[in-house]
């Protein structure tokens, strides 16, 4: 998620220690075994900083060497943001030779901070 182009506060650590591994180029680090997937959240009122934090990690995750499974995908608040969230589930579950759950399946969480 984005908000004012920060990401949400439990997701701070994270993103500060990707942008630093991007700065540093430690080849300690080497993400070439993992394989992601990113559902970026945002706003669409807010143009300048739209789904930004989930693009950002997508792209950082890329330059440390990790595998995308497939493009970043955007939910927006102002859209069918329950129904793109499913669809990205099924989508990882599917990439991943899964079947979504059930109560998964229902719909995410969207009270959360």
């Amino acid at each position: 998620a984005t908000y004012n182009s920060h990401p949400p506060p439990n997701a701070v650590s994270f993103v500060q220690a990707l942008q630093e591994q991007i700065v540093r180029k430690d080849p300690a680090l080497n993400l070439s075994k993992l394989e992601y997937a990113v559902l970026a959240c945002g706003n669409s009122n807010w143009v300048s900083s739209f789904a930004k934090i989930g693009k950002d990690i997508d792209k950082a995750l890329e330059q440390c060497g990790a595998h995308r499974l497939f493009p970043v995908e955007i939910a927006d608040k102002n859209d069918d943001f329950e129904g793109q969230c499913a669809a990205w589930r099924q989508h990882v579950f599917a990439k991943l030779g899964l079947t979504v759950p059930a109560g998964v399946a229902a719909g995410l969480r969207t009270d959360a901070p």
